[in-house]
């Protein structure tokens, strides 16, 4: 049966996949800008030139384009997580909704899933399968999967 929620799962998980590669960006920018610090650079050693390419230009060339591919990431993850959240309000029932979108939206922990809904955290996992399990059938309905 956990093989057949697999894309259920897949889905859900999509808005925090896509956040995991907008950190990643984000960290390599910041490698490169401080790598733009007066202090990156070192006045001590004889550089040899071994391209003609100016290494400054080209290393705030390669900022601007993942810049550029960092703003269109947080597109996608908005698109993303608009598009998880009409499929979790196809779910009737408004708690599993909100188990749904604290756990895979926010990306809250389950104790605080379960403290946010009022109940147990074992409450809160039984209603998560139960929401996953409605949520297969919808999306095979829709024809998602």
């Amino acid at each position: 049966m956990q093989e057949e929620l697999g894309p259920v799962y897949d889905f859900l998980m999509r808005p925090h996949w896509k956040k995991q590669e907008i950190r990643r960006l984000e960290e390599t920018i910041e490698e490169l800008r401080s790598c733009l610090l007066p202090g990156a650079i070192r006045y001590d050693k004889e550089s040899v030139q071994s391209s003609p390419g100016n290494q400054l230009e080209e290393t705030i060339a390669k900022i601007d384009e993942m810049e550029r591919r960092l703003k269109q990431l947080n597109e996608e993850r908005a698109r993303l997580i608009v598009e998880v959240n009409e499929v979790i309000d196809r779910l009737e029932d408004p708690a599993e909704r909100s188990v749904l979108t604290f756990y895979y939206v926010n990306r809250y922990s389950p104790a605080k899933v379960a403290s946010l809904i009022g109940y147990s955290e074992r409450w809160m996992y039984k209603t998560k399968k139960s929401a996953i399990l409605k949520l297969f059938s919808e999306m095979q309905c829709i024809g998602m999967i």
